[in-house]
């Protein structure tokens, strides 16, 4: 689906499939390091594990646990395409 012209979610390609697929199968350790991949620029931190308890301070939940809108905002992306 477009608007005026641009696409309205980013495509499916095989990095965002692996990136996705990691916040459900792998470690809790692992799942917070793909977070930290998505959400800040290249180059991760010397540190991620001192990063992500920084961050969890500010989105207030371990960022190894995805929130319940995470589904609700999948489903509404497929039914986009």
């Amino acid at each position: 689906m477009e608007l005026r012209g641009k696409a309205l979610a980013a495509p499916l390609t095989p990095r965002m499939m692996w990136l996705g697929l990691g916040f459900r199968v792998d470690t809790r350790g692992m799942k917070r390091r793909g977070f930290l991949s998505i959400i800040l620029p290249p180059g991760n931190p010397a540190d991620p594990e001192a990063t992500a308890a920084e961050l969890e301070s500010l989105f207030g939940h371990d960022l190894a646990d995805p929130l319940p809108i995470v589904d609700v905002q999948l489903k509404a992306l497929r039914g986009l395409t």
